[in-house]
């Protein structure tokens, strides 16, 4: 089983940022919302990609842990290099595919679709 910071430095070493994608920490953490919802319909309902709680802020999903690992941050860019093989290793080829996925899909959408798109979700 991952852990959501595992799923969220994956996340983030996949970023197009040659193509000028850049992910903030609210925007991670709807990533990660995203990521468990696409792979919980995948296993129907029967595994989820990481085990920590999304709890439900003001301002949207928040996995805790992987928050307060990037608040320091603020609203700037996080670090895409963090990845390590150990981490890549412990992905099976349908939890990368469910990831990869959902950076194609909403790695372009600004900051306010992601807020809307939420919403729809939730």
């Amino acid at each position: 089983m991952l852990v959501a910071i595992d799923v969220a430095k994956y996340l983030l070493s996949i970023v197009d940022t040659a193509q000028g994608q850049v992910i903030s920490n609210f925007v991670l953490q709807n990533l990660l919302y995203f990521c468990q919802g696409y792979f919980l319909a995948l296993k129907n309902g029967k595994e989820v990609l990481f085990n920590e709680d999304i709890v439900v802020w003001k301002f949207g999903p928040v996995v805790e842990a992987v928050y307060r690992n990037y608040k320091d941050y603020g609203s700037k860019s996080l670090p895409t290099n963090e990845i390590t093989e150990e981490i890549v290793d412990r992905l099976n080829y349908d939890q990368k595919k469910v990831i990869k996925y959902v950076n194609d899909v909403y790695k372009f959408c600004s900051f306010k679709k992601v807020n809307i798109l939420k919403y729809i979700f939730l």
